[in-house]
């Protein structure tokens, strides 16, 4: 994956959010909260409110890479606070889920590629049903006991 991929992007961009750069790592926690996100997960009672002064901390200044903005879309409906927690706004997971869709979609394409696919093929006869040698040897023995 090279640097001007749109892959590498979003995975700059999940670094940005989850304040990688300014905390030199990410959360495991907050981590599996985003990627939840992006697989399409609804997890209402995590979203609340939340405003730059209220929680202390600037939210420009925490989505920010050393060299470039976060886009608007996540810079509005998540942040970090200053207690290390990855807050989203109501509505900002399905707007968070949107901006990494292409991501999430060619992972499930790769994993797809790395798994044999077994070919499976229809064979539609013209036969009549058959009956098997041991239900041809019951009938037999119903046959000899009539008789």
């Amino acid at each position: 994956m090279g640097q001007d991929s749109s892959d590498f992007k979003l995975f700059k961009d999940i670094w940005a959010i989850l304040g990688g750069a300014k905390t030199a790592g990410v959360s495991v926690e907050n981590l599996l909260y985003l990627l939840l996100i992006i697989r399409g997960a609804k997890i209402p009672f995590k979203e609340r409110e939340f405003n730059a002064e209220e929680d202390g901390s600037q939210q420009d200044e925490n989505l920010q890479t050393s060299n470039e903005k976060v886009p608007d879309v996540l810079s509005n409906n998540c942040m970090m606070s200053l207690t290390g927690e990855f807050v989203v706004r109501p509505g900002g997971q399905t707007k968070i889920y949107k901006h990494f869709k292409d991501l999430y979609i060619n992972r499930i394409q790769f994993e797809g590629i790395k798994k044999p696919v077994k070919s499976v093929e229809l064979q539609f006869v013209q036969s009549k049903p058959q009956i098997s040698k041991k239900s041809q040897k019951m009938a037999e023995k119903a046959r000899e006991k009539v008789r």
